[in-house]
C-alpha cells in the first residue's frame, strides 16, 4: 500500500519559505572565493617564508595569513574586487578609513596593517608580486610609515637612551659583582651550570633527557620531573601534560618548564652551552664565570643578564597578534624603570585605568602583568608596587636595548598603553 504524502500544500509552502530564507543570504562573491582558494595555495610557500625571514617557527604564520585574509575582504568591501598577489596604496588606504568608521581599536588597527606588510613584502621577495613594481613601492610607502604608531594619551611615556644612561649606578668591579651574585636568576643559572659539570646527556633536538629534568628544574628553583619519572597512568592524549603531583608539574619536555626553558636558550644562545649530538657542555666562557677575575665574572654575569631579558621581552615563541604590543611595553617600563620615575605596577592591573575601554589592550594586560611578576619574581625587577629595575640589573637593561625606546618600537611595535 503506497503511503500518501501528508500535507502537500504545507511542503510546497515550506519549500517557497527556505526559498526565500536563502535568497536573503548572498553568496559569497567568486572574488573573495578565488582569493580565499589562492591564499590557501600560497600557505605553505609563506610559511616557510615566514620561518626564515622573521625566524618565528612556520605555524606561527597562520595567523598573519588569517589577518590578510580579513584585510582583503575589507579591500573588496571598498572597492568590489580584490586580488590575492597584489593590492594599491589607495585601497589601503580605503581599509583604514573603513576600519576607522567601523570603530576598531588602533592597536588592532595596527596589528593588521603590520600582517599585511609582511604578506606585501613576501610576494615582492619570492617573486609573486602581480602588480606593478610601483605599486609596490607605494604600499611599502604606506605601511612603512604606518609602523610609527598613533599617539594616545593612555601610552607609556618614552624614556632616551641619554636619562638612563645618566641614572645608571657606578661600581668597582668588585661591587658589581657582589650586587650580581644576589639577583635570584644569576643565583639559579649558577646552580645550574654546578650541576652540568663537564657535560650532561641531551636530545637531538639539544634539549636535556626527561630523566634529568626533575635536578635541573630543582636548581632553577622549580618542582618538575619527566613524565618517565612517574608511573604512566590511562589517561586519553594530551591530558597526562601538566599532571600536578606531590613532587610539582609532570611535563613531556624541558621546553615545559618555562624558567628552566629560558635560561637554557639564553645559555645556548651566547654559547655558554655547546650542544653535541648526544650531549651539552659548558662553553668556554662559563669558566670566567667561576675562575675568572672579579672583572671576567661580571662580564659572564653580566652578559648573561642581558640575553636573559631579551629572552623575556622578546623570545615569545608562539606569535600572537597582541605579543609585540605586550613586547614594546615591556621594554618601556624596564627602561623607565633604571630612571627615577618608574612605572607603578598598579598602571595595568586596573580594571578602570587608561586603555581598558579597548578590548585589544584589555587582552594583553594580564599577559604583561605576568611578565613583569616573573621579572620581579627572578630579582630583574624590585618587589613592590612600582617596576623599579634592581641597581645590579641597570646595565643589562641598558644595554639589551641600546637603541633605545623609540627604534626599538620599529622592532616590536608600539606599547599597548
Amino acid at each position: 500500500m503506497t503511503r500518501k504524502p501528508k500535507g502537500p500544500n504545507r511542503s510546497r509552502k515550506t519549500s517557497k519559505a527556505s526559498k526565500k530564507h536563502r535568497t536573503t543570504q548572498p553568496p559569497t562573491p567568486l572574488d573573495l572565493v578565488r582569493v580565499d582558494r589562492e591564499l590557501d595555495s600560497l600557505t605553505p610557500a609563506f610559511a616557510h617564508w615566514f620561518e626564515e625571514t622573521v625566524g618565528s617557527p612556520a605555524e606561527q604564520s597562520l595567523p598573519v595569513l588569517g589577518i590578510v585574509r580579513n584585510a582583503l575582504s575589507m579591500i573588496h568591501e571598498v572597492s568590489g574586487f580584490c586580488y590575492a598577489t597584489s593590492f594599491s596604496a589607495e585601497s589601503i588606504g580605503a581599509v583604514i578609513k573603513l576600519a576607522e568608521e567601523y570603530g576598531m581599536p588602533e592597536p588592532l588597527l595596527e596589528v593588521l596593517l603590520e600582517g599585511m606588510h609582511l604578506y606585501a613584502d613576501f610576494l615582492s621577495e619570492t617573486g609573486r608580486w602581480t602588480g606593478t613594481p610601483e605599486d609596490y613601492d607605494e604600499v611599502h610607502a604606506l605601511l612603512s610609515s604606518t609602523d610609527d604608531g598613533v599617539e594616545s594619551d593612555d601610552e607609556l611615556p618614552a624614556v632616551s637612551m641619554q636619562e638612563v644612561e645618566k641614572h645608571l649606578p657606578r661600581f668597582s668591579s668588585g661591587e658589581e659583582l657582589a650586587v650580581l651574585s644576589q639577583v635570584s636568576i644569576i643565583q639559579r643559572t649558577e646552580q645550574l651550570l654546578l650541576w652540568l659539570g663537564e657535560s650532561k646527556e641531551a636530545t637531538s633536538t639539544g634539549a636535556l633527557r626527561l630523566k634529568d629534568i626533575q635536578s635541573a628544574a630543582h636548581c632553577v628553583g622549580v618542582k618538575a620531573r619527566g613524565l618517565q619519572n612517574t608511573k604512566r597512568e590511562n589517561t586519553l592524549p594530551g591530558l597526562e601534560e601538566h599532571r600536578q603531583t606531590g613532587g610539582g608539574i609532570t611535563v613531556r619536555s624541558m621546553h615545559e618548564v618555562p624558567i628552566l626553558n629560558a635560561i637554557w636558550a639564553t645559555l645556548t644562545g651566547i654559547g655558554y652551552l655547546t650542544l653535541g649530538s648526544a650531549t651539552v657542555r659548558p662553553g668556554h666562557a662559563v669558566q670566567n664565570w667561576f675562575l675568572g677575575t672579579d672583572e671576567q665574572k661580571v662580564t659572564a654575569r653580566r652578559n648573561f643578564l642581558t640575553a636573559y631579558v631579551r629572552v623575556c621581552v622578546l623570545g615569545e615563541e608562539m606569535w600572537s597578534p597582541v605579543q609585540p604590543l605586550i613586547s614594546a611595553s615591556q621594554i618601556a617600563v624596564l627602561l623607565k624603570g633604571v630612571t627615577p620615575d618608574p612605572v607603578p605596577l598598579a598602571f595595568f592591573q586596573d580594571e578602570d585605568g587608561p586603555g581598558t575601554e579597548d578590548i585589544f589592550m584589555a587582552m594583553a594586560r594580564p599577559h604583561l602583568v605576568k611578565r613583569l611578576q616573573h621579572l620581579a619574581d627572578v630579582g630583574i625587577l624590585e618587589p613592590g608596587p612600582m617596576c623599579r629595575v634592581v641597581p645590579a640589573a641597570a646595565a643589562s637593561i641598558a644595554a639589551a636595548f641600546p637603541d633605545g625606546f623609540d627604534q626599538m618600537m620599529h622592532e616590536v611595535g608600539e606599547p599597548v598603553l
